[in-house]
């Protein structure tokens, strides 16, 4: 049985995204390149919204993932979250329970867009060869054009009627 999307059916819940920019930069690691997906961004099958990836310009360095969470903990309405790719089990764990020194797993909400997200992606510098002090990324990163859920209800009545009237035949050609 195929699990149902919960995006599907929740009232103003963003289904899809038409534009994921790259608002500002103040660092991005020279071994590592911002790639926005394709637009529009719809929810694949897991539910997760898979929106941009910071990835690796050489082997041996981990992917990262940013993804749309609408799970409103914490009151939060939305979030993007950012997951650790192509890395041991134990630097992903660390990176989700944002573990000093990795960083970037929650981002923040900022300035007057409540689209705008503010990223800070960070790793141990001695765990992955070649990083000279960890930082992946500080910037903002801003999503618009997003199409949210809208309930709609329609009702439908239909009423036929079926007039019958019985008629006998004459008994004519009929034998007993």
């Amino acid at each position: 049985m195929r699990k149902k999307s919960r995006f599907s059916k929740k009232e103003g819940q963003v289904f899809q995204v038409d534009k994921i920019e790259l608002l500002r930069s103040s660092y991005l690691n020279p071994d590592y390149e911002f790639v926005p997906c394709r637009c529009p961004v719809r929810p694949r099958s897991n539910d997760h919204f898979l929106l941009f990836s910071f990835v690796p310009k050489r082997p041996g360095l981990p992917r990262f993932e940013g993804r749309l969470d609408e799970s409103r903990r914490q009151g939060r309405k939305v979030e993007v979250d950012i997951d650790l790719r192509d890395a041991s089990g134990q630097a992903v764990k660390a990176f989700r329970d944002q573990k000093a020194p990795y960083r970037g797993h929650h981002t923040c909400q900022v300035g007057a867009n409540a689209w705008d997200f503010s990223v800070h992606l960070q790793l141990p510098a001695d765990h992955f060869c070649g990083l000279q002090d960890g930082r992946i990324f500080d910037g903002v990163i801003r999503l618009s054009q997003l199409v949210r859920a809208i309930e709609t209800k329609a009702e439908s009545k239909a009423e036929a009627s079926v007039e019958a009237k019985v008629i006998r035949g004459s008994g004519e050609g009929r034998t007993t």
